[in-house]
């Protein structure tokens, strides 16, 4: 499964430099989508969200 960190610091968020698959947005889709990749072993995979995962 994947590591889910969440940085409460503001300011300094740095990102992966690539990716094989980036998600915009943490919604039951791009969450699924997420939960889905890293199931079949993708390891490359990010999820950008503005504020918390599933708020809608």
């Amino acid at each position: 499964m994947p590591t889910i960190i969440k940085d409460d610091t503001a300011g300094a968020k740095t990102f992966p430099s690539h990716a094989k698959v980036v998600i915009i947005g943490g919604g039951v889709v791009g969450c699924s989508i997420l939960f889905h990749l890293a199931k079949f072993g993708w390891k490359d995979v990010v999820l950008v969200e503005r504020d918390e995962l599933t708020t809608g």
